[in-house]
């Protein structure tokens, strides 16, 4: 499960031109102003604002929101709707907080800033020029970016052999594609490869999850900001490449199938401009990408004939 961290007294989060998110004095304000917000609707946002651009899935946003409650989708709804009333969405334009069907909800907003340090302020932004070079580079945080796994609160369950496969597909191959229909698993089997492996990449592992993007339009900015860089207008893939060229580091491509185009012309740029980035892929449809591995998942494991309970 994703802990929300300790509160640290200068870290904030840029949501807007004049929006921030204070954390260490737990509350919202506009240009200098609190907005009041409730300390549920401030958690349910920060839960979503730590874990953007990925879905924050209903068991996770219970366990940070509601820790040790079970509460019901109308309730985390309504939680939703009172933060995006408190951000001010505007009921013609698209929701900065988006419900994922069956899913979750997830921070939908262009650009993701992030402010930390004291006084330092820092923006990750579609729009925002590179302080340094063109294209992309790393976050102000440091020379490497930090890990965005999700955390979940059951263990897996009846993939030993899938996840040992996987590891070893990784060791031998830059592009594994994890592939089989909707809701046999790929997600929660790839969360658990990732997870495994983190430790062997030295930029660690970002994780990105594509099933809210409608199209291949918002590809590059979700990509960018999983793996904490910066994306200036016009940058593609070709721009992200040179941007990881350096880099040892796994990226996760959760649910590809809707945007397999814009995702293959991703991968084959960055497997050619950036050779120490590996990739682990879930979707329905193959990538067709030329040194992508498949691996067709299958039905769960089970206990051999004769098992006893307790087994």
């Amino acid at each position: 499960m994703r802990p929300l961290p300790t509160r640290r007294p200068s870290e904030r989060y840029l949501l807007g031109a004049d929006l921030f998110l204070d954390v260490g004095r737990q509350r919202l304000e506009r240009n200098g102003s609190e907005i009041a917000l409730p300390k549920l609707s401030f958690d349910f946002l920060l839960a979503l604002v730590r874990a953007a651009p990925n879905v924050v899935k209903y068991d996770e946003l219970m366990a940070l929101v509601w820790p040790g409650l079970v509460v019901t989708p109308e309730t985390i709804s309504q939680r939703a709707k009172l933060s995006r009333d408190a951000l001010g969405d505007d009921p013609e334009s698209p929701k900065v907080i988006r419900g994922v069907r069956g899913r979750g909800y997830v921070l939908a907003c262009a650009a993701l800033p992030h402010v930390s340090g004291e006084g330092a302020t820092r923006q990750l932004s579609a729009t925002t020029p590179a302080p340094t070079r063109p294209g992309l580079h790393l976050a102000a945080t440091g020379s490497e970016p930090s890990p965005n796994l999700p955390f979940t609160l059951t263990p897996l369950l009846g993939r030993d052999d899938d996840l040992a496969a996987l590891r070893e597909l990784l060791g031998c191959h830059r592009l594994v594609t994890v592939l089989g229909a909707g809701g046999i698993g790929k997600t929660r089997l790839a969360l658990a490869v990732a997870h495994a492996v983190a430790a062997s990449f030295s930029h660690g592992v970002a994780w990105v999850d594509l099933a809210a993007l409608s199209g291949d339009a918002r590809l590059a900015t979700a990509i960018a900001n999983a793996a904490r860089l910066q994306l200036r207008d016009g940058d593609g893939p070709a721009q992200i490449a040179q941007a990881m060229a350096a880099r040892h580091s796994l990226l996760v491509m959760d649910n590809c199938e809707h945007l397999v185009d814009g995702a293959a012309q991703f991968v084959e740029a960055v497997l050619a401009g950036a050779p120490g980035v590996r990739f682990l892929a879930t979707s329905q449809l193959p990538l067709k990408v030329a040194s992508e591995q498949i691996y067709r998942i299958g039905p769960l494991a089970i206990p051999p004939r004769g098992s006893t309970l307790e087994t």
